[in-house]
This record gives C-alpha cells, structure tokens and sequence, in this order.
C-alpha cells in the first residue's frame, strides 16, 4: 500500500476524533498510486494549528503553530524509515493538538 493510501485510512479511522479535538480539519492529496504522489492533512486546534505533508518517495515535512506566541516550528522534514509506523508517527503529532491535563 502506498503512502497515500495508508494515510487516508489512517484518517479515515480517526476523522470522529480528530473531529473533536479540531475546530477544522482537511485532508488532500494527489496520484495516490505515483511515486509523486502527496497527502496533506491539516489541523486546526484551539491552541495548535499543524499541518503534515507525506510523499509517496518517502519523505514527510510537518509544522506546528503556536496560536498564542504565533511561533511555527518545523517539527519533521525528513525521510521516513522504511520500518517506521506511520500510523503511529501521525498520532504522536494530533496528541500535540490535546491540551495537558
């Protein structure tokens, strides 16, 4: 399964919750089945604004936004290992979205 395709189920699987932890939510992507092929998700929270860009070649680029500072900081831009679980990397970054406590 491609990039794209694993993170449209991905989301798929979570749109009820992310629903609740987002103001606003979207996902596009194109050529789902070509080595150019890009998703993008974006997600806004009340404190956090993220957006996550993942390429069929591998690669995965993501930024956060703090609201209240208006700082945005990188938080991957990388290649993505071939063993790593994508499900689990794009959870890691919506649980930045949850404010502690």
């Amino acid at each position: 399964m491609k990039i794209v395709q694993q993170v449209r189920a991905w989301y798929s699987e979570r749109e009820e919750y992310l629903s609740t932890v987002c103001n606003k939510k979207q996902i596009a992507w194109t050529e789902a089945d070509d080595l150019d092929g890009e998703i993008v998700i974006g997600l806004d929270a009340p404190m956090v604004a993220l957006s996550v860009s993942i390429f069929n070649n591998g690669r995965i680029s993501t930024q956060a936004l703090n609201k209240a500072s208006k700082e945005m900081v990188s938080l991957d831009e990388r290649p993505l290992e071939p063993d790593e679980d994508l499900a689990m990397i794009l959870d890691c970054y919506v649980q930045r979205l949850v404010p502690p406590g």
